[in-house]
């Protein structure tokens, strides 16, 4: 298994996640600012991290609203 992986979002690269093994888990790093609200956020797993982005993308078009 791979220790970073690129996260996109409708076609655009929003961040990746690096493999945090102190944590057992893999942190993401914003590469855009609307996507700094998860910036440092651990995440289990790679797809995890890639479905928050992507709740946050929805919310900006405001088809999905975010969770509080």
């Amino acid at each position: 298994m791979s220790d970073v992986y690129l996260i996109e979002v409708e076609g655009r690269s929003v961040g990746l996640v690096a493999r945090d093994r102190d944590a057992r888990g893999y942190r993401f790093h914003a590469a855009l600012p609307e996507f700094y609200t998860i910036d440092s956020q651990l995440f289990r797993t790679p797809d995890e991290a890639r479905l928050a982005a992507r709740k946050i993308a929805e919310g900006r078009h405001g088809s999905v609203r975010k969770a509080a």
